[in-house]
C-alpha cells in the first residue's frame, strides 16, 4: 500500500521520499502531529483561501490517500484511519 497526506488545501505534506516510510498506522500518526505541532505556537494553520484553521482542530482537516497495488484509490480522515480496528489487514501496526 502506498499513503499520501493531504494538507487542507489538498498537497501532499511531504515529498516522495517519505513514501516509503509511512507505511504503518503509527508512522501516518506520528508524522502527522509532528507536522501539525509546526502551527502549535501560531496557533492555527493559514489555509490559501485565508481560511484560519485552529492548531487543535487541524489533524481533523487532513485527508489520507491509500492506494494498493490494484490501483485501489481509498480516501479518509484522520478520525477514520484511528477507527480502524489492530486487527484490520489492511494496516500494517
Amino acid at each position: 500500500m502506498n499513503y499520501r497526506i493531504l494538507s487542507p488545501d489538498g498537497l501532499p505534506l511531504y515529498d516522495e521520499s517519505l513514501q516509503q516510510v509511512l507505511r504503518t498506522k503509527s508512522k501516518i500518526m506520528d508524522y502527522i502531529t509532528g507536522w501539525c505541532d509546526r502551527y502549535k505556537n501560531q496557533g492555527y494553520y493559514l489555509t490559501a483561501e485565508g481560511e484560519r484553521i485552529p492548531w487543535l482542530e487541524l489533524p481533523t482537516r487532513l485527508k489520507i490517500i491509500r492506494w494498493g497495488i490494484r490501483g485501489n484509490i481509498t480516501e479518509m480522515s484522520v478520525e477514520a484511519l484511528n477507527k480502524k480496528k489492530k486487527g484490520n489487514s489492511k494496516w500494517k501496526h
